[in-house]
């Protein structure tokens, strides 16, 4: 008589633990992806605090309801908002994706002069054709 190794009758304790590993796993991805989004969120929310915001946001699209035809609202506004915000504004795009837009010289120089590693979201765009320069090093040269 051959001995079985299995919790349920029929021997279904790999059917079992297969279930078990996967609703553990996807569970964990949840999690994760949870978080990642609050922290975007946290994130988005502080550069709300420090920097002013545009009206006219959606509250999912965000500023791109203000695109219009051929992407000529979204222009004209952000010609309109460099004229009110002489320093910097946060226009967000989606409930996600907050740019930050500086103006102002002394501003910019803050930010060129940081040695941190940039976002590859747009710095890794410019990078082919730029190279690694002062706009789109990766660290301290």
């Amino acid at each position: 008589m051959a001995k079985t190794n299995a919790f349920l009758p029929g021997g279904e304790t790999t059917m079992v633990a297969l279930t078990v590993a996967t609703v553990v796993a996807l569970v964990v991805v949840l999690m994760k992806v949870t978080v990642d989004l609050w922290r975007t969120v946290s994130r988005n929310r502080k550069m709300a605090k420090d920097f002013p915001v545009p009206p006219g946001g959606h509250w999912l699209l965000g500023h791109l309801v203000l695109v219009g035809e051929e992407g000529q609202g979204l222009l004209m506004k952000g010609k309109e908002w460099a004229r009110d915000f002489k320093y910097a504004h946060i226009m967000f795009l989606g409930p996600l994706l907050a740019h930050c837009n500086v103006y102002h010289p002394d501003y910019v120089k803050a930010v060129m002069a940081r040695a941190d590693k940039k976002d590859d979201y747009m710095y890794g765009f410019l990078r082919p054709w730029l190279g690694d320069g002062l706009l789109t090093t990766k660290g301290a040269k």
